[in-house]
């Protein structure tokens, strides 16, 4: 698993979702969009993401103990965090105001 870190994003060899620095010390996961964390639970997630991703985990199966502690790391069951890794989109659409306006 590889997750890469700069200033201003994270990211992973592995899946394709990131996470963005939100502020001093928040992030905002692309599959965990209502929701700011900090470093540590972003990595946390995009390692998740990568997990789900290479071991095709679904919601139903079963789990293990390292996918639910990364879960409720996040304050998520393990079933929460998969069904979001697999049906959010992998970028972060950026509020109106950030994108130059509503409309």
């Amino acid at each position: 698993m590889s997750v890469r870190t700069a200033a201003d994003r994270m990211t992973s060899d592995r899946t394709r979702h990131i996470a963005h620095r939100t502020g001093a010390r928040t992030w905002r996961l692309s599959w965990l969009p209502d929701r700011e964390v900090p470093a540590g639970h972003a990595i946390t997630g995009l390692l998740l993401a990568e997990k789900v991703a290479r071991d095709k985990l679904t919601p139903q199966g079963r789990h293990s103990a390292l996918i639910m502690d990364w879960a409720a790391d996040l304050g998520l069951t393990a079933e929460e965090a998969i069904t979001r890794i697999w049906t959010m989109p992998h970028v972060i659409q950026a509020a109106p105001e950030q994108a130059g306006g509503a409309g």
